[in-house]
């Protein structure tokens, strides 16, 4: 059976209505030499089992076809190898003749594998009883999941992303995709409700392709979230229709609204038909991110007002839905004078290559603005409404496969332990993005063995709070009838062994794919702490008993602490200003030790020492780090070595690169005299993989005039793709500049005012410079820019800025956050980018940003 994948384009950077049609997980051909000039000898092998997802450890089946074409009868033997990351599983074979202008069919059965997870399926035809025939012919691959058998309601927290309704033409099509979720033990799904493929509310025909889906659905015992997105058809008021005005174009969508709930509810009209009780859609979304301007070129207040009269609209029919509105513009959603009509936020996740951990691009910092205005919200309701993780995603195109799938599991993990009542996963199939848990060819990547596990393991427990084992772990505690489960992992790069010991009940630690840690139960267990999560219970223990045991541990193989300027050098006029080192404990007990700060060549002091007292778990000791001279050199580049010696192992060093920026020069001079900026490091990448210096990076000469900040950049990247204009530059080949204007404060602090976002650009339409925010956003007509080619794979930018673009004063000793990103594209997307600093990309924290200081060509000159 040919399956056919269809998704839901919600995403901010995929387009809707992506049609993959693929052939039957497994197939493969294989060519063998039966004589000259007979055919060639066809093989396939197909997983028996819906998607190639086997559930339980029992026997393997495979349908083997053979299909000799030839004018004799055909002797030989498909043999199969099955392979999993952890050893070579299983092997079988299977022995038959096919006679001639035949096809043969068999059943090949391998044992059962030792372990949950993703299997790769090798055979291969081996001839026999002709000397003209090879004895072996290449190999072909396919896939296969072998996951947990799933709770019956297991999936009540889980959702996933994927539009089912092109396929609804054939059941069984459908019904095999929705067996899939229901194995992986996912219990939603979010179905697109576009009124723009309404032809006519008043014909039933345009319901048939929905009402199949939900027929299909509750024989799989799934629940819908609808999305009800796009205006009918003519009735869009940002659209090419001469004269309509929003509020016509509101109301034509709640008429539309309105059609589709009373059918679908609960005691609906298609309900009734089917002689249905208790099963319809319960639960509506209310338009998909209308924070992008592609789906909502309207105002944020425009769709608070839609999302009042939407809910009012949905509540009126169905008292006891559940009503999502879009959280991303909290601030107009839930600061209106009424309380809201909708009583549940929904919203989206998208931290491009970084992990759900990371610090900048957590969940937890992405939920802050949507939990800080439901905080600061007049209306009781809104300061209490649920949150609803509708799409969460990472492409391969950035992360690695293991990384999306342990991603996925994480970031579900976090959500809930945060507070969100349900995670949807982005997406079942989105080909030739790098998103999904299934590819193109139908194959099962290994998000779908992780997530099955995940949905097993945690059935029916509950968040119980967080376990502080420092922040080289991410720990989260979980309760179900008074007894405990914990959830952890290494965050960042931390990777090591915590050793636990339970006193009062025997430990069961499994992997992520839910395979024991350790046979049985036992008093110790060593945990493997990496960026794939372990999940630990033991026999009447409760949350807090595990908490305590595992603060009890003793973790080895991560540093005791990691080491962060976190306020980079600023050079005033005739003075140096310190900087901060911040220490964090990586541990799971306090830590102590000494701070050893060695500065570049030519600068004061030569080395500096200072300890730092008893530091808690995973809490910060911040240590100022006094300069009094620094001494510049043509290339504009220094390197500061942070050394921590704790006792507990080999000291933690860190390099740390410093750049400084210098006035225009007296003279006129070359590129190789100017204060160079350069991006050329792996620790400024992120994404590109496989990258090296020859696949990209940057050097950025600036200099400045009382009237603007001027820039030459020379790029070198294997290629210069830039297809976008005006705001959407960074998708392409492109610099972007980031300024922040500070002032100094008395002990070297600075107040930090809302910084400029500047792209650079060779656009299909000419040299562009853009501001997405500062002064003056939108096109910088008053800006210079130049780029041209200097080489095969090299460009060269030249830019004058105006500084009342840029919103800073310029004068010596005038010191202002600078930060610069370069996007690299291959493959006609954007792999990724290089950043001379954390802060820009995927996101925007200008605390991050180096400092740099104006100095005037003397004053260069002397520090010099």
């Amino acid at each position: 059976m040919t399956r056919r994948r269809w998704s839901v384009a919600n995403c901010i950077v995929l387009a809707a209505g992506v049609l993959l049609a693929a052939l039957v997980a497994g197939l493969g051909v294989i060519d063998v030499a039966t004589g000259v000039p007979q055919p060639a000898v066809q093989v396939a092998v197909t997983a028996e089992a819906t998607d190639n997802i086997f559930v339980g450890v029992h026997p393997l089946r495979f349908r083997v076809q053979v299909k000799n074409p030839s004018d004799g009868p055909l002797e030989g033997t498909v043999q199969a190898v099955l392979k999993s990351s952890h050893s070579l599983a299983v092997t079988s074979s299977l022995a038959m003749t096919v006679a001639a202008h035949s096809t043969g069919l068999r059943i090949l059965v391998l044992g059962p594998v030792s372990k949950y997870g993703l299997y790769s399926l090798e055979y291969r035809w081996v001839a026999a009883g002709n000397p003209n025939v090879p004895t072996a012919s290449r190999t072909q691959r396919t896939t296969v999941a072998v996951v947990p058998v799933p709770k019956p309601d297991g999936g009540k927290r889980f959702g996933l992303n994927a539009n089912l309704t092109p396929v609804a033409a054939d059941p069984a099509d459908l019904q095999s995709s929705l067996t899939t979720m229901r194995t992986e033990g996912i219990g939603w799904y979010r179905l697109e409700f576009d009124a723009a493929m309404i032809a006519t509310l008043n014909s039933g025909s345009h319901w048939g392709p929905t009402d199949a889906v939900l027929q299909q659905a509750r024989k799989a015992h799934l629940h819908i979230l609808g999305l009800l997105t796009a205006w009918p058809a003519g009735a869009n008021p940002f659209g090419p229709s001469p004269g309509l005005t929003f509020a016509q174009g509101l109301e034509a969508y709640s008429r539309f609204v309105r059609a589709t709930v009373a059918r679908y509810m609960p005691d609906g009209s298609l309900a009734r038909s089917q002689g249905w009780k208790h099963y319809g859609i319960t639960a509506w979304e209310l338009w998909n991110e209308p924070t992008t301007a592609a789906y909502w070129p309207g105002t944020a207040a425009q769709y608070a007002e839609l999302a009042q009269v939407a809910a009012a609209a949905i509540h009126a029919l169905e008292p006891k839905a559940t009503v999502l509105a879009y959280a991303d513009a909290p601030k107009t959603l839930l600061t209106t004078d009424s309380p809201p009509a909708f009583n549940a936020l929904s919203w989206h996740y998208y931290p491009g290559p970084s992990s759900p951990d990371d610090p900048v691009t957590s969940v937890y910092a992405a939920m802050t603005p949507v939990s800080t205005a439901k905080q600061m919200a007049s209306s009781v309701k809104a300061q209490t409404l649920p949150l609803w993780l509708t799409e969460m995603g990472w492409s391969t195109d950035w992360v690695s496969s293991q990384e999306q799938a342990a991603y996925w599991v994480r970031g579900a993990i976090d959500a809930l332990a945060e507070g969100n009542r349900k995670v949807f996963f982005f997406t079942e199939s989105y080909p030739g993005s790098g998103y999904g848990e299934v590819k193109g060819d139908g194959q099962p990547t290994l998000t779908v063995p992780a997530v099955a596990a995940l949905t097993y393991v945690l059935h029916g427990y509950q968040p119980a709070g967080k376990v502080e084992l420092g922040s080289g772990i991410q720990a989260w505690l979980w309760q179900r009838d008074g007894k405990g489960l914990a959830t952890l992992w290494g965050s960042g790069a931390a990777s090591g062994t915590l050793a636990i010991t339970a006193r009062d009940g025997a430990i069961h630690a499994v992997d992520w794919l839910d395979n024991p840690i350790v046979e049985g139960e036992s008093n110790l267990v060593r945990i493997p702490i990496g960026p794939t999560p372990v999940y630990l219970t033991g026999r009447d223990l409760s949350a807090q008993m595990l908490a305590q045991i595992l603060r009890q541990g003793v973790l080895s193989g991560i540093p005791a602490v990691s080491l962060q300027v976190s306020s980079s050098l600023a050079v005033e006029t005739g003075r140096v200003e310190p900087f901060t080192v911040t220490i964090t404990n990586q541990k799971n007990t306090p830590v102590s030790g000494r701070l050893l700060v060695t500065l570049p060549v030519g600068w004061k002091p030569v080395t500096f020492a200072s300890h730092f007292g008893s530091v808690r778990p995973g809490a910060n000791s911040e240590i100022v780090v006094p300069v009094t001279r620094v001494r510049t050199d043509a290339k504009n580049a220094y390197t500061t070595i942070l050394s921590a010696f704790t006792g507990t192992g080999p000291p933690l060093i860190e390099q740390v690169g410093v750049s400084l920026l210098a006035g225009p020069p007296t003279t006129d001079a070359s590129l190789a005299q100017r204060f160079a900026v350069r991006l050329n490091r792996r620790s400024q990448v992120t994404g590109i993989p496989g990258w090296s210096a020859a696949v990209a990076q940057a050097t950025l000469y600036p200099t400045w005039t009382n009237l603007s900040f001027d820039l030459v950049a020379t790029v070198h990247t294997q290629a210069f793709t830039e297809p976008y204009s005006d705001a959407n530059i960074w998708q392409g080949s492109s610099l972007q500049l980031y300024f922040q204007p500070r002032t100094a404060h008395k002990g070297g602090h600075f107040s930090n005012p809302m910084p400029s976002g500047i792209g650079l650009a060779l656009t299909p339409v000419g040299p562009e410079v853009y501001e997405w925010n500062g002064p003056s956003p939108g096109l910088l007509t008053r800006a210079e820019l130049q780029v041209s080619a200097i080489g095969p794979h090299a460009w060269r930018y030249a830019a004058q800025i105006p500084w009342s673009a840029i919103g800073i004063d310029p004068n010596p000793g005038t010191a202002f956050g600078f930060d610069v990103l370069l996007n690299v594209v291959r493959h006609g997307q954007r792999d990724g980018w290089l950043a001379l600093a954390p802060g820009v990309g995927n996101t925007n924290l200008p605390s991050e940003y180096p400092t740099f200081t104006l100095l005037s060509a003397g004053e260069a000159d002397r520090l010099g």
